[in-house]
């Protein structure tokens, strides 16, 4: 399924979008599309929006993910250590909590939501 990521300059914000059924290779996808995004913009907040997505990820995937991001985001040298990354999305969408422990238990930060403008005011705060 495409998904579609954007920096916003009025939020400071790299955002994804994923519509439809979403696989952890999608997911690593986006995380290289938001890499390049904060190369170019030097923004390191990084949004998934999961409001119209379900997940087909399974636990080992999530498992993963915190060391295939840190190897993904070495292009950003010392700055990877600033990417802040917030996810939204229903409960149902995914395991997101599971997400946000083993990305915390790795060292990387990530915080799950259910409303996007909450996020949003998660980076403001977080500025």
């Amino acid at each position: 399924m495409p998904f579609a990521t954007v920096y916003h300059e009025d939020t400071q914000t790299n955002e994804a979008t994923y519509p439809g059924v979403v696989t952890a290779g999608e997911v690593i996808e986006v995380m290289k599309a938001m890499t390049g995004l904060s190369l170019q913009h030097g923004c390191y907040n990084w949004l998934a929006d999961f409001t119209h997505a379900r997940t087909s990820v399974e636990t080992f995937e999530i498992y993963q993910f915190p060391e295939k991001i840190a190897e993904i985001t070495l292009p950003l040298g010392e700055h990877r250590f600033r990417v802040r990354r917030a996810i939204v999305g229903a409960p149902s969408a995914g395991d997101f909590g599971f997400a946000a422990t083993v990305s915390y238990n790795r060292g990387q930060s990530l915080k799950v939501f259910r409303l996007l403008d909450e996020a949003r005011e998660w980076f403001r705060n977080a500025g």
